[in-house]
Formats: C-alpha cells, structure tokens, sequence
C-alpha cells in the first residue's frame, strides 16, 4: 500500500456532523488512517506544515474563510451581504493563495483543493499568483466537495491519481521501503545498546570524521535493506 501515511484536511467544517470534511474524515479513519483535521484559520497554516512533509495526500477547502465578517440571516446559516464583502473576499482569497504555496513547498503529495465556487475561478486566481500554468499543477488536483463524499471511494480515487504520477509513486514507494528498513536496521542492533558510541569512539580514534563516518555507516545500512524491502 503506498498511500498509507497520515492525511490531512483543512476545514471549518471537519467537526461538524453530516458535512462532506466530517463524511470524508469517518471514512478515511474506518480505513485505519491516522487523519488530522484543521479548522485553524489559514494564517496560521505556517505554523503546522513543517508537521505535514510525509502526508500522503491534503483536502484544503477553498472556502475555509468565506463566510468571516458575515452575518448571517435569523434562524438560517446562509450569510448575507455586509458592507466590504467584496474587499473581504479579495483578502481571503489572498490568505488562500500564500497558505496552498506554503503546504506545496513543504509536501510532496497530491493536494485536494475542494470548493462549492466555479473551478475555473480558482484556477484563474491560482494563474494569477503563478502557482498553476493554464489551471494546471502536477500536485494539484481541483474538486467539488460532492465529489469528495465518503461515498465515492476517495481512497481509490488517490491510489489511481499517484498511480498515474511517476514521482509520486515513486517517492512513495521509497518512503515506504525506507521506513521499513531504518525500523529493521534499528530494532537488529538495539541489543547492543553502546554501538554508537563505540562506533563514535572508534572513528575518532582513527582520525575520522565522527558525524560523517557514522552517518555514512547507518545509510549503507538501511541502503542495503532497502534492495529487499522495494
């Protein structure tokens, strides 16, 4: 299984029941996935991403801040007009746009954008800021929420989009073979609870660089499993 590290998903919605982020985060933890959901505001998207290099893939919802500075009707949840609405959405859309170039800089994965507003729209804004070239990024992929229920086998529908996507497939396969064999490389010499240090002092002793002479000893190792578990 190559997609089978932690999932994200940025959504006001992701705690709240019957909605698509709450439909999609159940049927990704009935998988057994570890998914982490944020409806932190999208300034503060900065601060967790250093967390998020090894995702498998992210669900950031475009409209994540649409409804701030709106009131809304009595008894409804449909928010009306206020005055500065239009400048309102022009700053968030901006606030969207910096948070989709931090998660690219900081993951390799795809990265779901879903959203209720026209696709073309986003993409247009997206050109704008030169994150897309003709609506398009080989890490992007652009969805409606609908498409992205519970009921369509998200799942399946990534494993078929990495799959399709050499490097990918390919990082995630080496990813996999390279956890694999750092666990079993570890868990073999932990009844030799020294070896470091003995390694250390061995190497200092001989005039060799430590650090390097260790790390290059621990990489031919795990290096070398990893020929049996890819």
């Amino acid at each position: 299984m190559i997609v089978d590290d932690i999932v994200a998903i940025f959504d006001d919605e992701c705690e709240k029941e019957k909605s698509d982020a709450y439909l999609i985060v159940q049927y990704l933890k009935g998988l057994n996935f570890p998914v982490v959901g944020y409806s932190v505001p999208p300034l503060e998207i900065e601060k967790v991403v250093k967390n998020l290099y090894g995702a498998s893939f992210i669900i950031f919802d475009w409209e994540y801040t649409n409804t701030a500075g709106q009131a809304l009707k009595e008894d409804d949840e449909t928010p009306i007009p206020t005055p500065g609405d239009s400048e309102l959405k022009k700053e968030q859309k901006d606030v969207q746009v910096n948070s989709l170039k931090n998660l690219l800089a900081a993951t390799y994965c795809p990265i779901f954008i879903i959203s209720q507003e026209n696709i073309n729209d986003i993409k247009n804004a997206l050109d704008a800021a030169k994150i897309t070239t003709d609506g398009a990024h080989p890490r992007i992929l652009f969805c409606s929420k609908g498409d992205l229920r519970a009921d369509r086998k998200l799942f399946d529908y990534v494993k078929d989009w990495i799959g399709n996507h050499i490097p990918v497939y390919v990082l995630k396969t080496w990813e996999l073979a390279a956890r694999r064999s750092k666990f079993d490389v570890f868990a073999e010499l932990e009844p030799y609870k020294d070896w470091p240090r003995i390694l250390w002092r061995t190497y200092k002793k001989d005039g060799d660089d430590a650090s390097f002479a260790l790390s290059a000893l621990i990489c031919r190792a795990i290096m070398h499993r990893m020929c049996f578990n890819c």
